[in-house]
């Protein structure tokens, strides 16, 4: 009969695995769509001519062109955030819960951003798929937020300390 030692055990449950999954895929789709999101909207915008005499256009609100490069500079920084998070996750990170909160947080504040100063700049109503993306993201912070707050695999998963 051997006798297991609880030193060299990880309490149960740890690892990725359960509800973990469903973040983690959230994680893992996300740099890809934002990446077809940036293209398809403004690839178009910032790199022909006519798209960006469009934005710069005099008939535009003064602060259209600005919050176009804002909302491009939102997105890099939430796509390498993602990138980050993503390698963080992997490699099992104690700042992983705060971080995962910070970036939910941060993507619906960049979301109702958007919709709101699009609507104000455009002086058109939010569309139907504004509105369903700001509510995937409210609903995600709702169900996600407490998980990584309370769970006992995420606070026995996330252990490793690091430099990043």
């Amino acid at each position: 009969m051997t006798e297991s030692n609880p030193s060299t055990e990880a309490p149960s449950p740890s690892g990725i695995g359960g509800w973990l999954i469903l973040p983690m895929l959230g994680l893992l789709v996300t740099p890809v769509r934002m990446a077809i999101e940036f293209y398809l909207s403004f690839v178009p915008v910032l790199f022909s001519a006519q798209g960006w005499d469009y934005v710069s256009s005099p008939d535009r609100h003064a602060w259209f062109r600005p919050f176009i490069i804002a909302e491009c500079v939102v997105n890099v920084a939430l796509f390498v955030f993602t990138l980050w998070l993503i390698y963080l996750f992997f490699t099992k990170a104690r700042r992983v819960p705060g971080l995962f909160i910070t970036w939910l947080v941060a993507t619906f504040l960049a979301q109702v951003a958007d919709v709101v100063g699009a609507a104000g700049l455009l002086g058109s109503p939010p569309t139907g798929a504004d509105v369903r993306d700001l509510g995937r993201s409210l609903v995600s912070a709702i169900i996600w937020i407490p998980y990584f707050m309370v769970s006992k695999r995420v606070k026995n998963t996330f252990v490793q300390e690091g430099w990043a």
